[in-house]
Protein backbone atom coordinates (compact mmCIF):
# COMPACT_ATOMS: atom_id res chain seq x y z
CA UNK A 1 0.00 0.00 0.00
CA UNK A 2 2.86 2.38 0.80
CA UNK A 3 4.41 1.71 -2.60
CA UNK A 4 1.19 2.70 -4.36
CA UNK A 5 0.90 5.90 -2.31
CA UNK A 6 4.52 6.75 -3.05
CA UNK A 7 4.06 6.12 -6.77
CA UNK A 8 0.94 8.29 -6.87
CA UNK A 9 2.67 11.14 -5.04
CA UNK A 10 5.59 10.99 -7.48
CA UNK A 11 3.25 11.05 -10.47
CA UNK A 12 1.32 13.99 -9.06
CA UNK A 13 4.53 15.91 -8.43
CA UNK A 14 5.75 15.36 -11.99
CA UNK A 15 2.45 16.40 -13.54
CA UNK A 16 2.29 19.57 -11.45
CA UNK A 17 5.82 20.56 -12.41
CA UNK A 18 5.32 20.63 -16.18
CA UNK A 19 4.78 24.38 -16.43
CA UNK A 20 4.82 25.65 -12.87
CA UNK A 21 7.60 28.19 -13.46
CA UNK A 22 6.82 31.50 -15.14
CA UNK A 23 9.24 34.05 -16.61
CA UNK A 24 8.68 36.24 -13.53
CA UNK A 25 10.08 33.46 -11.32
CA UNK A 26 13.42 33.41 -13.13
CA UNK A 27 16.62 34.83 -11.70
CA UNK A 28 18.17 37.79 -13.56
CA UNK A 29 20.63 35.45 -15.29
CA UNK A 30 17.82 33.10 -16.30
CA UNK A 31 15.72 36.02 -17.55
CA UNK A 32 18.55 37.13 -19.83
CA UNK A 33 18.75 33.64 -21.31
CA UNK A 34 14.98 33.37 -21.57
CA UNK A 35 14.96 36.56 -23.68
CA UNK A 36 17.04 34.74 -26.30
CA UNK A 37 14.53 31.85 -26.48
CA UNK A 38 11.16 33.53 -26.06
CA UNK A 39 10.73 34.21 -29.79
CA UNK A 40 10.38 30.45 -30.30
CA UNK A 41 7.41 29.17 -28.24
CA UNK A 42 8.73 25.60 -28.06
CA UNK A 43 12.19 26.70 -26.94
CA UNK A 44 10.70 29.13 -24.42
CA UNK A 45 8.46 26.44 -22.93
CA UNK A 46 11.29 23.89 -22.78
CA UNK A 47 13.54 26.49 -21.17
CA UNK A 48 10.92 27.07 -18.45
CA UNK A 49 10.42 23.32 -17.97
CA UNK A 50 14.17 22.79 -17.62
CA UNK A 51 14.63 25.72 -15.24
CA UNK A 52 11.66 24.56 -13.15
CA UNK A 53 13.26 21.13 -12.81
CA UNK A 54 16.54 22.76 -11.75
CA UNK A 55 14.67 24.87 -9.17
CA UNK A 56 13.02 21.71 -7.83
CA UNK A 57 16.43 20.04 -7.62
CA UNK A 58 17.82 23.02 -5.69
CA UNK A 59 14.86 22.87 -3.29
CA UNK A 60 15.41 19.14 -2.78
CA UNK A 61 19.10 19.60 -2.02
CA UNK A 62 18.24 22.42 0.39
CA UNK A 63 15.54 20.35 2.11
CA UNK A 64 16.30 16.62 1.75
CA UNK A 65 13.21 15.67 3.78
CA UNK A 66 11.18 16.13 0.57
CA UNK A 67 13.56 14.09 -1.58
CA UNK A 68 11.16 11.17 -2.06
CA UNK A 69 8.87 13.41 -4.11
CA UNK A 70 11.58 14.68 -6.46
CA UNK A 71 10.22 13.96 -9.97
CA UNK A 72 11.80 12.37 -13.01
CA UNK A 73 13.01 14.68 -15.76
CA UNK A 74 9.93 16.09 -17.46
CA UNK A 75 9.18 16.01 -21.17
CA UNK A 76 10.77 19.07 -22.69
CA UNK A 77 13.80 19.02 -20.37
CA UNK A 78 17.02 19.76 -22.25
CA UNK A 79 20.63 20.03 -21.16
CA UNK A 80 20.80 22.92 -23.62
CA UNK A 81 19.20 25.14 -20.95
CA UNK A 82 21.44 24.16 -18.02
CA UNK A 83 23.74 26.68 -16.37
CA UNK A 84 27.12 25.86 -14.82
CA UNK A 85 26.60 23.76 -11.69
CA UNK A 86 23.04 22.69 -12.56
CA UNK A 87 24.12 19.18 -13.52
CA UNK A 88 25.70 18.66 -10.09
CA UNK A 89 22.59 19.95 -8.30
CA UNK A 90 20.36 17.63 -10.32
CA UNK A 91 22.64 14.66 -9.62
CA UNK A 92 22.56 15.42 -5.88
CA UNK A 93 18.77 15.69 -5.90
CA UNK A 94 18.41 12.41 -7.78
CA UNK A 95 20.75 10.67 -5.33
CA UNK A 96 18.78 12.02 -2.38
CA UNK A 97 15.54 10.94 -4.03
CA UNK A 98 16.75 7.39 -4.67
CA UNK A 99 17.99 7.09 -1.09
CA UNK A 100 14.70 8.42 0.29
CA UNK A 101 12.61 6.09 -1.84
CA UNK A 102 14.78 3.09 -0.92
CA UNK A 103 14.44 3.96 2.75
CA UNK A 104 10.64 4.20 2.40
CA UNK A 105 10.32 0.96 0.45
CA UNK A 106 12.57 -1.13 2.66
CA UNK A 107 11.77 0.32 6.05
Amino acid sequence: MRRIALALSILAASAASAAALTPGDLSPQEQQLYATFKANPTSAQNFLITRDYVHQAQATVSNPSNAASFPDKPAGFSVRYLLPGDKDIINQAVSLSVAAMAKTLWA
